[in-house]
């Protein structure tokens, strides 16, 4: 569905930050995210706690361009939206955003 095109977008372009960020125009990619990532906020069942998660990435996606590293974190992140989102991966999630942000 709209979910599953809207993470794979996503995925794509922060594969693309991870290995080639001057390609990219981070103004443009963040706004492209931003949109999937409203795109990806379908709950796929009841207790499906994307909201938060989706919120957390938003914020996540700062005014400057992510080093490699936070921007392969970020797809890791995004990746986890193919599926449903529990607890345990909203804690996950703010655990690595705090590690990967130096």
């Amino acid at each position: 569905g709209d979910r599953r095109a809207a993470v794979e977008r996503a995925e794509r372009l922060l594969t693309l930050l991870a290995d080639m960020p001057a390609v990219v125009d981070w103004g443009a990619a963040r706004r492209q995210l931003t949109d999937d990532l409203t795109h990806a906020e379908q709950p796929l069942a009841p207790g499906d706690l994307v909201g938060p998660y989706v919120a957390l990435l938003r914020l996540a996606l700062g005014p400057e361009p992510p080093p490699p590293a936070r921007a392969a974190a970020l797809r890791l992140a995004v990746t986890r939206l193919h599926g449903l989102i529990t607890a345990d991966h909203l804690t996950a999630l703010a655990v690595e955003l705090r590690g990967a942000s130096g």
